[in-house]
């Protein structure tokens, strides 16, 4: 996992955090912090301070990303337990559009969000629930 590689081909399990346990990858993947795109098919962990994460689309985990493709439960948020996503979702603090189709936290101050339709910003239509601990 060296920093300055430009393309890194995994098929098999591989830890790419320094103080994970272990990940599983069953696609190529670039872990490159500054890599444009990830391809991620299979459970894996994308944030540092994360148990696990599961992920079953293509998904770009760098942090200036534009977009991310979410077809799973995953957290999005450094400070929250469990996000449920089922839709294309951008997950980027300065993204202008959010889409989301499932029940999903998108505010850092936030417990939960029930989205059901497209978010633009401010969130519209939002209906704040308890917190769901998984």
């Amino acid at each position: 996992m060296r920093e300055d590689c430009d393309m890194k081909l995994l098929s098999s399990t591989v830890c790419l955090r320094e103080d994970c346990d272990i990940k599983l990858l069953s696609s190529a993947v670039c872990v490159r912090e500054d890599c444009d795109m990830k391809l991620l098919s299979s459970t894996v962990c994308v944030r540092e301070d994360c148990d696990m994460k599961l992920l079953l689309s293509t998904v770009c985990v760098h942090e200036d990303c534009d977009m991310k493709l979410l077809s799973s439960t995953v957290c999005v948020r450094e400070d929250c337990d469990m996000k449920l996503l089922s839709s294309t979702v951008c997950v980027r603090e300065d993204c202008d559009m959010k889409l989301l189709s499932s029940t999903v936290c998108v505010r850092e101050d936030c417990d939960m969000k029930l989205l059901s339709s497209t978010v633009c910003g401010w969130l519209y239509d939002v209906v704040v629930i308890h917190s769901v601990r998984t």
